[in-house]
């Protein structure tokens, strides 16, 4: 067939009403035309999937920098209250404990709850334990 009589029937086709030779070119190329589509459809799906794996490294490398600074000003929080503690810890006096009985009187004052009910607050007591016993070794603070 040459391009003229393709011609006269497609202007025939259109002067009967027929679609006959538009359709034979729509289911033709049909094939080419829905995988073109899905091609766009690919296309425009890896884009998007792109588009949140970077959104997504983003997120993640934000979190860890909030994550250092949140970690870095707790530990600035921690040892300044640590310093704080040992400081007040050295400043307080020692008790010095001669009787058995003396502890007991001074815990029952207002004054002395307070200091006793902390563990580690009483000292020297391996020189009470030398002036109570002093036969026996002293204890080796091992």
């Amino acid at each position: 067939m040459n391009p003229i009589t393709i011609a006269e029937e497609g202007i025939q086709a259109v002067e009967t009403g027929g679609t006959s030779i538009y359709l034979k070119l729509v289911w033709k190329f049909a094939p080419y035309i829905v995988i073109g589509i899905l091609f766009a459809a690919l296309m425009i799906t890896r884009a998007t999937l792109h588009d949140a794996r970077q959104d997504a490294k983003v997120l993640a490398a934000q979190s860890a920098e909030a994550l250092a600074k949140e970690q870095a000003k707790w530990a600035a929080a921690g040892k300044t209250a640590a310093e704080t503690y040992a400081t007040a810890l050295s400043n307080r006096q020692p008790i010095i404990v001669h009787a058995r009985d003396e502890i007991t009187h001074y815990a029952q004052t207002p004054a002395g709850a307070a200091v006793c009910a902390a563990p580690g607050i009483v000292s020297s007591t391996d020189l009470l334990d030398r002036q109570l016993w002093p036969a026996q070794p002293a204890k080796s603070s091992n």
